[in-house]
């Protein structure tokens, strides 16, 4: 049993309307109202003021496994849980639509590469000279001085 089922029922077992229950509790009317309807929880000093007016210890209250008597309750089932979720069959995955993606712009961005290469590949000069016979020219760098001044 939910807790606003257990105080609809204890307040009404009691005798008393919503308002003379909201007067005890020097709470508004509509505050029992939400807390019976179950759009709202009572505070925990509410619910301590509640258990005393009732007779009835909080976590009975609270625990929707016991009944009002403190005992398991036996109307209660279990939640069931799909086998298979129905609705994630509906919804469309958002993670394989940017991986494909990242994998169309990786593959634009290494044709590019490709192409950029392919073409600048021996068409390029520098003084009158290609690439690949300046990258086969070797440098001797063996005559060179290196001096050292110290501060």
């Amino acid at each position: 049993m939910r807790l606003e089922e257990k105080l609809t029922h204890l307040r009404k077992r009691e005798g008393l309307t919503q308002q003379k229950l909201a007067d005890a509790l020097n709470v508004s009317r509509q505050a029992i109202s939400k807390w019976e309807v179950g759009t709202a929880v009572p505070s925990t000093d509410n619910l301590i003021h509640l258990g005393r007016l009732f007779g009835v210890a909080v976590d009975v209250l609270v625990n929707e496994q016991l009944d009002l008597d403190g005992k398991p309750d036996i109307d209660i089932e279990e939640p069931e849980v799909p086998a298979e979720p129905a609705v994630a069959e509906k919804k469309r995955p958002v993670a394989p639509s940017i991986w494909k993606l990242i994998v169309i712009a990786v593959c634009i961005l290494l044709v590019t590469v490709f192409v950029m290469r392919l073409l600048s590949s021996g068409s390029r000069k520098e003084n009158g000279r290609s690439w690949s016979s300046l990258e086969s020219e070797i440098i001797d760098n063996s005559s060179l001085e290196y001096i050292t001044m110290y501060p």
